[in-house]
């Protein structure tokens, strides 16, 4: 953050040579008016008393930050209804929304006496294939040695392509109910069948009661998949021209306490429609996977846009003077016995909370090799302050 300080300084040489021969306080060689040759003295041992920290400015990616509120939501194709494609009556366990549920895991059971008529029908029309099909074949040899007509042969056909559509059609209807028709045989047969879930994921709500009868229009409960989870923001309109697929997100749940690390992920889909409160939907994918996020929590963030590499110190390092930016800076080597502390007015880009981008004015000065003052910086212009008043 930068540090607004008001006051006046205005010192000549006299004054700071009584005041350096009267105590040890930093030398101050001509007014902050002239910004470019305003400097202070510090011995090693000064320094350390004074906690002085120095450090060279960066260069680093900035990107311009359009803040959206927002929610964790999940995909539709990860949300999942599951129903059965009959009536009958369900019995179902302890089933409570939160539920861990794996691919194939019995969810509940469905009780029908038509699934007897099926699975019955199915096996008849497998046997009669079998029948048809031996049939079919003796059939053909006979034609080839010309001892039947071929006109038999034919009706035979017929019958038996028949057939193996009626068996393929049972086939799918028991298939679509949870029967393997691999394994089903005679003493196989049952009125109860198991319903099993879809995909891993976890029950979100259970809409049917045991022992009630559920038509198949019914939705006996819902579940959902976890496993890719995405934000939807809202955007202003205003905003939308700065957004592109593919930039970074940084995002922190309501909940979240302000010194918790940001997340990230990352834009995908840019929504096409605008809402009545001039807004619209933005989805991100998360880079990486976070254990403690469930559909519906609300969170704040900020879309980096048009990143570009800028130059930049940390915020610590400016201070504020008659509504200019100034920062303190050496060229001393760090082993000498003093080090000489010059002030500059900086021209200054992107802002940050912890980071501000410095804008390069000429090629008279090394903006990248200078040591600027990270800590001390406010003191050091308090020393300004003080030899004034005196």
């Amino acid at each position: 953050m930068l540090i607004n300080m008001k006051f006046s300084i205005k010192t000549t040489l006299v004054g700071i040579i009584a005041i350096q021969a009267a105590c040890s306080a930093p030398v101050v060689e001509t007014k902050l008016e002239n910004t470019e040759s305003e400097r202070i003295a510090l011995s090693q041992e000064e320094k350390k008393l004074a906690e002085i920290h120095e450090t060279t400015a960066q260069w680093m990616e900035m990107s311009q930050r359009v803040s959206a509120r927002g929610l964790v939501n999940i995909p539709p194709q990860n949300s999942y209804t599951v129903h059965i494609p009959y009536g009958g009556f369900v019995k179902i366990g302890e089933l409570l929304p939160g539920t861990p549920i794996k691919k194939g895991m019995v969810l509940f059971y469905v009780q029908n006496p038509g699934f007897i008529k099926m699975q019955q029908a199915y096996l008849e029309a497998k046997i009669k294939q079998e029948q048809l099909d031996l049939a079919y074949k003796r059939e053909f040899t006979l034609v080839e040695e010309k001892i039947n007509a071929a006109k038999t042969l034919e009706s035979l056909r017929a019958e038996r392509d028949m057939n193996r559509v009626l068996l393929q059609s049972l086939k799918s209807q028991l298939e679509m109910i949870g029967v393997n028709v691999k394994s089903l045989n005679p003493q196989d047969i049952r009125a109860e069948l198991p319903v099993l879930a879809p995909e891993s994921g976890f029950i979100e709500s259970v809409k049917a009661t045991n022992g009630a009868y559920v038509s198949d229009k019914d939705v006996v409960l819902t579940m959902n998949r976890f496993d890719d989870l995405h934000i939807e923001l809202d955007v202003f309109e205003k905003d939308l021209m700065y957004i592109k697929e593919g930039q970074q997100i940084e995002f922190k749940l309501v909940k979240d306490a302000p010194e918790t690390e940001a997340r990230h992920a990352h834009v995908f889909l840019i929504s096409t429609n605008i809402t009545g409160e001039g807004t619209a939907k933005i989805h991100g994918h998360l880079n990486t996977k976070y254990s403690d996020l469930r559909p519906g929590m609300y969170l704040n963030s900020e879309i980096l846009c048009n990143p570009r590499r800028v130059l930049q110190i940390p915020a610590s390092c400016m201070v504020n003077f008659q509504q200019k930016n100034y920062a303190f800076y050496t060229f001393t080597d760090s082993n000498s016995s003093k080090t000489e502390y010059r002030i500059k007015e900086l021209k200054l880009g992107t802002v940050s909370d912890n980071w501000v981008e410095i804008i390069p004015e000429g090629r008279d000065f090394d903006y990248e090799h200078a040591h600027w003052v990270d800590q001390g910086a406010r003191l050091l212009l308090s020393r300004l302050k003080n030899v004034s008043e005196e």
